[in-house]
């Protein structure tokens, strides 16, 4: 599998800073995952629709998600499902390469 982060949001197309990569090789006898990430970027994975996002206006981060998933599923206050509230989910946004979302 090779992944690069898109240059513009999927949701308003707007450019995005920063960059990231996954590379994996899987043979018989092991698998290698590499992974390469900008140490500033400006976009974040939602986690509902898996789309890469510009954190300026198109991440809500009172539910961590798009705003048009937020929407649609009707999520309004984050800390029912993370007990760290918004502080957590700033620090797991900044971390752009979740386990969640790359596995």
């Amino acid at each position: 599998m090779n992944w690069k982060s898109p240059k513009t949001c999927e949701l308003c197309q707007e450019k995005l800073f920063g960059f990231a990569e996954i590379n994996s090789v899987l043979t018989d006898s092991f698998s290698s995952i590499t992974v390469k990430e900008s140490f500033l970027v400006d976009f974040v994975f939602c986690k509902i629709c898996q789309s890469v996002i510009c954190k300026e206006s198109c991440f809500d981060i009172q539910t961590g998600y798009c705003k048009p998933c937020a929407e649609d599923n009707r999520v309004t206050d984050i800390s029912e499902q993370n007990p760290f509230g918004i502080i957590n989910e700033t620090r797991l946004s900044d971390d752009i390469l979740s386990s969640e979302i790359v596995f």
